[in-house]
């Protein structure tokens, strides 16, 4: 981590991260536990070991201070990584993928790389500890980093250190995937630099000027623009597909859940579908039928029940929702041979 290494607060041997909802209402809605917040607020904000931007800003140390206490880390550590970027707050991705390694319910992420130029692509992967289960993430490509326009604005580091910007993405996108709740919904500043690259300006540390007794959201929301309401980010998605065949429903099937809670990982798969789909992929290979999916799937939880090694060991990490029908009943022919 460049030199500086996580510092978790939890007094257990495993040390692992939490969020911790209680203590942030109680922060703000007790007062004499604000006082108390807010005057170790102050003592940080005099002291000449704070970054520059949060010296003398009691405000911003107070909101830095309800942060880590919420993912239980240490003050200082979140100050150090924590920006203001097109007025919103965003942590460096070491930190985020720190936080996941640290949290105790995984193995460390592992990054596999396969490719090479345009394609060279990247994808993490953990195993849960609490029933041993292989955990991959979406894979991320250099392909993909050009389409969605990250590699193309001015002094990208996806062109100057793209190995480093693929295990960066494709260890945030693990988090966002399988554990969303553990960032608190906190972008890095890689991915808000890339998802606006025409509006956001040069990403700066939190700014100086925001007074003692405002934080830095209200001065966020006091600078930004009007801008008007703007259109749901999964109908020009669920636009292209219709010419495939491809209804709102195979979507949420393929992505498990609805249309208005489809994340970053989602959105990233779904191009990499409709990408194939424009070479000419069947879209069957994509989104298999309803009704022989879901017989194939209901067979496999009934073999799981009462033989899940055999079931783990045939599917090999795989997710049965991202497999065809005819590649689930394959796992389950292998499954029943091996029994006889």
């Amino acid at each position: 981590m460049e030199g500086n290494e996580l510092t978790v607060l939890a007094p257990d041997q495993e040390r692992q991260i939490s969020v911790q909802t209680e203590d942030f209402n109680d922060m703000f809605c007790n007062e004499s536990k604000f006082a108390h917040f807010f005057q170790v607020a102050q003592v940080l904000a005099s002291s000449p070991i704070v970054p520059a931007n949060f010296k003398n800003n009691p405000g911003s140390c107070l909101i830095a201070l309800s942060l880590a206490r919420r993912m239980n880390i240490d003050p200082l550590m979140l100050m150090q990584k924590l920006y203001l970027i097109g007025n919103k707050p965003a942590i460096e991705a070491q930190l985020a993928i720190a936080l996941i390694n640290a949290c105790g319910k995984y193995t460390p992420l592992e990054y596999v790389y396969e490719g090479s130029g345009d394609t060279r692509s990247c994808y993490a992967v953990a195993t849960r500890k609490a029933d041993g289960k292989v955990l991959i993430g979406t894979k991320v490509s250099m392909e993909m980093a050009r389409l969605e326009g990250w590699s193309t604005k001015g002094g990208s580091k996806w062109i100057s250190m793209p190995e480093q910007m693929l295990g960066y993405r494709s260890g945030i996108f693990w988090g966002r995937l399988h554990d969303p709740g553990l960032l608190l919904g906190l972008p890095t500043a890689d991915e808000l630099e890339d998802i606006e690259p025409d509006k956001t300006p040069k990403t700066t540390k939190l700014p100086e000027n925001i007074g003692s007794g405002m934080n830095i959201y209200e001065t966020a929301k006091q600078k930004e623009p009007e801008i008007p309401p703007a259109r749901p980010r999964y109908e020009p998605v669920i636009a292209a597909f219709e010419p495939y065949g491809v209804t709102v429903n195979d979507l949420c099937i393929r992505s498990g859940t609805n249309k208005e809670l489809w994340n970053d990982a989602i959105y990233a798969d779904f191009t990499a579908v409709i990408k194939e789909l424009k070479k000419g992929a069947s879209r069957d290979d994509f989104f298999p039928s309803t009704d022989d999916h879901a017989k194939a799937c209901i067979r496999l939880n009934e073999l799981a029940e009462e033989n899940k090694h055999l079931v783990d060991k045939f599917l090999a990490g795989r997710n049965p929702d991202n497999m065809t029908a005819e590649e689930i009943w394959g796992v389950i022919d292998g499954v029943e041979d091996s029994i006889k």
